[in-house]
């Protein structure tokens, strides 16, 4: 209601053709009528903004969800191809080695007098099943691609975060497995080199 509109009002109430008792009673449904148009107006302005600021959120959860299915579709791809790679027993330079899978786990021991400190190292087999385990859960990982209210951005929000988690579990397994086995290429290597002189070495005697 229009400042113009409430002077009018007023100025008819205040005209002397109303009485003074029915002057009182068109005041108070006048200020009546403008806090209930006051309260309407607020709770459109209220709802509108409410709405928009959840449609935001919906479009920043889906951008979100569409990074996080981005990464999760790399992530497997790369498992997919370590995987494939640590099949192959040729190695970069010749010659044939052992199955990967069968690299056995290397336990620490200590520096000793004779014989410099050994890491751990877990077994081709373990680094293997890792991959393996981490790709499944990233698999199972979804996130929904519609979002209509708040309570679906926040859900969508937490399975974005889940899925990159799981993303990156994989990933930093595909690295261990893929950095032993290029460490397991090179030992193979040197190994059927040092077995190639030692085999010479005997002809020659």
């Amino acid at each position: 209601m229009s400042e113009n509109t409430l002077d009018a009002l007023a100025n008819a109430v205040d005209s002397e053709m109303v009485p003074p008792k029915r002057r009182k009673k068109i005041i108070a449904i006048i200020v009546a009528a403008v806090l209930v148009l006051g309260s309407g107006v607020a709770t459109v302005v209220g709802v509108t903004q409410y709405n928009a600021e959840t449609a935001r959120l919906c479009e920043v959860a889906l951008s979100t969800a569409s990074d996080a299915l981005e990464v999760k579709q790399v992530s497997l791809s790369a498992a997919d191809s370590a995987l494939e790679a640590i099949e192959s027993n040729e190695l970069p330079g010749g010659g044939t080695s052992a199955v990967f899978a069968d690299r056995p786990a290397v336990k620490a021991a200590a520096a000793t007098d004779t014989a410099p400190a050994v890491e751990a190292r877990p077994s081709g087999a373990e680094l293997i099943t890792a991959v393996v385990e981490a790709q499944t859960v990233l698999v199972q990982a979804t996130v929904a691609d519609e979002c209509e209210d708040r309570n679906q951005a926040i859900a969508i929000t937490v399975a974005s975060a889940a899925a990159t988690a799981a993303a990156v579990s994989l990933d930093e397994a595909v690295d261990a497995l893929l950095d032993d086995f290029a460490n397991f290429q090179t030992e193979e290597s040197a190994r059927l080199a040092a077995e190639k002189k030692a085999a010479e070495e005997a002809a020659a005697a």
